[in-house]
This record gives structure tokens, sequence and C-alpha cells, in this order.
């Protein structure tokens, strides 16, 4: 696949938006400069340094990243926020990524891997933009060992203690582990059997909590070893209707439930913490949710939802609590709605015929159906 190609104005030409945006030319140096382009949608800023290879940032509802050559000086301006405003919806050429390497004699050590997508711009112009990075670093143990972390952008932050029989680089061991595509996992995710710390179970008639905390440990390569240590808890608390009980394993799933019928306290904790540890859980009814109006106004209008669901998690069957929420404002355009939940959100443009209320509840009937299991 080769490189990525987009049209743009030529250098030189000013900030070409849609008609109903405005542009601010936000003040500049001979060194850089600031654009502000304000859409009914969205809002893009562009912030540019105009000489040398420095990065080029362009603030929109996400940020990118990038350089430029084959352009420099007060000509850069511009056609940087062209860039901004016109940004590919996606990139397709080839990563291309490199590793810098910091040390130090005690064995301390950080890898930064920054990868690229070049974008051709035309008129000799390229654009290199950070697609991705990730950060390895590692540390001495406090008794022995290594201490390493794995974090960036689109990966899931990791950390591991190392021991080998063997003089290691840590760092450069753990480059595939981090960087690369090797499929090495650990923890109760994984399905390794981990060795469980507990804390005093806390429990009252009315409440109960558990912690404990389990590392897992597998072999890697000969002679070295990997563990994780996984915080799990949970916590149940009498409502006065019934009880209402949270957990959380690590790597697997948190949870927010009530247990069916009438629970033993001496041992619900630690049936709610097995709720979260089962490898796979069920919906074994239906769906059902209430919804809460926080506004009703002729230009806008928001509503929480909250959402229960029979489940079966192992031998047991629970009733999952879920929530979100929907946010609809008026625009040229018609309604725009938008819905959270958990970590998700999902965007509709809705008939400006529909009145507010209309709008947001045609929203969190399309939106509700995605808490179901």
């Amino acid at each position: 696949m080769g490189t990525q190609r987009i049209e743009l104005p030529a250098p030189g030409s000013s900030v070409t938006a849609p008609n109903e945006c405005s542009v601010t030319f936000d003040g500049g140096t001979t060194d850089s400069c600031n654009y502000y382009v304000a859409c009914p949608s969205t809002t893009f800023t562009s912030r540019v340094q105009t000489t040398g290879a420095e990065w080029s940032t362009c603030f929109t509802n996400s940020e990118h990243s990038y350089r430029f050559s084959g352009i420099e000086g007060t000509d850069a301006c511009a056609f940087a926020t062209n860039f901004c405003v016109n940004f590919p919806e996606n990139l397709t050429s080839p990563p291309v990524c490199e590793v810098d390497i910091d040390s130090t004699p005690d064995g301390t050590c950080q890898y930064l891997n920054q990868c690229t997508q070049a974008v051709d711009l035309g008129f000799g112009v390229t654009a290199e933009v950070a697609s991705s990075y990730a950060i390895l670093s590692c540390y001495p143990g406090a008794a022995s060992g290594y201490d390493c972390e794995c974090r960036g952008d689109t990966i899931d932050a990791r950390a591991w203690h190392m021991e080998s029989l063997d003089d290691i680089d840590p760092c450069n061991d753990l480059q595939a582990l981090c960087f690369g595509s090797n499929t090495f996992s650990i923890g109760r995710a994984a399905g390794t059997q981990g060795e469980c710390d507990a804390d005093p179970v806390f429990a009252t008639d009315n409440q109960c909590q558990i912690t404990e905390r389990c590392t897992h440990t597998q072999p890697y390569g000969t002679n070295t070893t990997l563990s994780v240590t996984e915080t799990e808890t949970s916590q149940c608390v009498n409502a006065g209707d019934g009880w209402n009980c949270t957990c959380n394993a690590s790597g697997v799933r948190s949870a927010r439930f009530s247990p069916i019928g009438e629970p033993a306290p001496e041992t619900l904790c630690n049936d709610a913490l097995d709720v979260c540890r089962q490898p796979t859980i069920e919906g074994s009814g239906a769906l059902t949710c209430s919804e809460a109006v926080l506004e009703d106004a002729a230009d806008g209008c928001e509503i929480d939802f909250e959402c229960e669901q029979p489940i079966a998690a192992g031998t047991q069957e629970v009733i999952r609590k879920s929530s979100g929420s929907v946010v609809c404002d008026v625009t040229l355009d018609g309604w725009q709605c938008g819905c959270r939940y958990g970590a998700e959100q999902e965007w509709w443009l809705l008939d400006a015929q529909l009145t507010s209320m209309d709008a947001c509840s045609q929203a969190v009937a399309a939106c509700s159906p995605n808490l179901a299991l």
C-alpha cells in the first residue's frame, strides 16, 4: 500500500473552511502561529511551528499531531490549518515506527516507540502524522528483579515484575511484549492461576467489603518469569429494599447488581466477587429500563436511564444494573443527539420537526439496547 494522498489548497492560500464556519487568526510570531476555526458542529484549533521539523497540533473532537517537510515559514500556518480542517477520516499509509532508547547503569531504562504515517499533500509537501506511541519503562525492584510498565495511546496499560537467573536487559527483552504482536498474556483474564492475599473482611448487618491482591506468575523464556499483581474487590450494601453489590476483578470485568432472593450475609461479598471472576456472564432475561428527565427545553433535553437485566454468572443468578445518558441539542440540520453508556458514546442526527423530548426518547430507544447481554 502506497502513501495516502489528499488534495489541499496550494501553499500561500488562505484557510478554506465551509461557509458556515468562521476563521480567526489567533496571533503568531516568526516561529509559530495559531488559527481557530468555529463551525456549528465542531471547532478546529491549529497550533503550528513554522520553522524546522517541529510538531504542529490540530485539536478537534480528537487531537492530531504532525510535522511537515517541503514547507516552512508563514505559508505553513494556513496550509497546516487546511490540513486540520480536512484531516482524513482514516489514515491508510503503512506506519513507520522508531524506538528511542534511554538507560542508566543501575538497570533503569525507557524505550519510546513512536509510529507515524505519511500523507502526501501535493505541491511537494508531506505530512508525517503521529499515529501511535508506546512507552516501556523498567526500574530495579525493591528486593530483586525489575518492575516494568508499558503504556500508550492505543494499548491498555500493563505492568509486570520480572525475575531472571540470567543477566538481562529488561527493556530490550520486553520490547516485543510491549510494542509488538507477542501473544503472551497473564492474569485473571488470561486464566492463569493466582495466589491471593485478602484484607480482613469488613462486615456488618447492613454491608460488607472484600479486597484481595492476587499475584499471577508465568514463565517468560527459559530462565525468566513475569508476574502481575491485580486488586480485586467487592462491596454490598443493604439499601432497605434489598442488597446492592459492586465487584471488580482486574482484566475480567466490573459489575453492579443485586442478588435475587434472600442472600446469606456471611458469604454475600465472596459470592459478589465471584460474579466478576466468571469467564463469561450471560443474560437470562429481558432488559428493562426506566428514565429520569433532567432537562426539557425547546432547544434541548437530557435524560438519564437506568436498566436492569437478569444474568447468569456461574451458578448464581443476579440482576445486573447499568446506566446511560442522552443529550439532544437543536442545530441547523436537526437534533444532534449523543448517548453515553460506560466508556462508549454514539451520535445521531434526528429530524428537526421533532420536539426535544421526542428526540431524546428516540435516542434512548436507540441507545439502551446496547446495555443488554
